[in-house]
């Protein structure tokens, strides 16, 4: 085979299987052809440990180039390297990195079936979104210091409030626990340690409670059979909260639609001994369905 020129190599054609063309001007180099489309690479073939290797080079150079790059590649091969591995070497690299940004590690941990069915997986989830990934998301998550948590923790608190700067700290140290149980290198250690918050829940504790007066009144006032009217009774007699009944549309007793709960023979729940019957009984009542 003579020496590649450009147009020797614009006139090579595909053909049924892939086939190289070597270049008698430079030692090692070949022109490698694609089947149907006839798409054209360089790449260098030398030996290396005892076995020959290929090593490609980028798409996109000309003849030139590639020579020159092949000429690189061997003198590289002569001081005993072997450039086709540590090209390998570099990519695992920086696919591992990838694979340990805070933002990839937030995506797996939601996905581990023990917490996706978490109830609150969804609303946790949308905090670290929220609040720390746009600032920590594409780094390392072993590169994250303490340091720079403390300081947006600081800003959350300044914007947020120190409630949900709290929260936030409390759900990404899960996050971190996690990953350093199943960091493949071993190596990662949970920047978050106790003592990271300032905030107290016991100073923030709710001092407020109604008496029996206000308890009449809150009544009377919510006598009107409105939905909303309804819900505050009903949220009053259970001591359910809010969340715990939001869209809620069955009985946490029997397990059958709040409004019509399953009976026995004496007419009342079957599980009317057990503790959730008041509130099975309550939505009954309070949402309209007969005592």
């Amino acid at each position: 085979m003579a020496k590649l020129t450009d147009i020797a190599i614009r006139n090579l054609k595909p053909r049924a299987t892939r086939y190289e063309v070597p270049d008698t001007g430079c030692a090692g180099l070949y022109c490698i052809v694609q089947p149907v489309t006839g798409r054209k690479r360089f790449a260098v073939r030398y030996r290396a440990n005892g076995r020959s290797t290929k090593f490609t080079l980028p798409p996109g150079i000309g003849l030139a180039a590639a020579r020159a790059m092949a000429a690189d590649t061997m003198l590289a091969v002569s001081q005993g390297k072997d450039p086709a591995a540590e090209k390998q070497e570099a990519k695992n690299r920086t696919s591992g990195a990838a694979a340990s940004t805070l933002a990839h590690v937030v995506t797996k941990y939601y996905q581990d079936p023990r917490v996706k069915t978490l109830r609150s997986a969804f609303h946790t989830e949308s905090m670290l979104r929220r609040n720390v990934l746009p600032v920590f998301g594409a780094r390392p998550i072993a590169s994250i210091k303490r340091s720079e948590l403390l300081t947006l923790n600081d800003e959350l608190i300044t914007t947020r409030g120190e409630r949900t700067a709290d929260a936030t700290l409390k759900v990404l140290g899960a996050v971190c626990h996690w990953w350093e149980l199943r960091d493949p290198d071993e190596t990662f250690r949970s920047p978050i340690v106790r003592g990271m918050s300032s905030y107290r829940a016991h100073e923030h504790r709710r001092k407020r409670v109604l008496d029996d007066s206000e308890i009449a009144l809150l009544w009377q006032a919510t006598a009107e059979p409105t939905i909303y009217h309804r819900l505050v009774r009903f949220l009053l007699t259970t001591g359910a909260r809010r969340g715990e009944v939001s869209g809620r549309a069955t009985c946490g007793c029997c397990r059958r639609a709040a409004t019509r709960p399953a009976r026995g023979s004496s007419g009342r729940c079957r599980n009317w001994r057990s503790a959730s019957w008041t509130r099975c009984r309550a939505s009954r009542v309070i949402l309209g369905s007969s005592a």
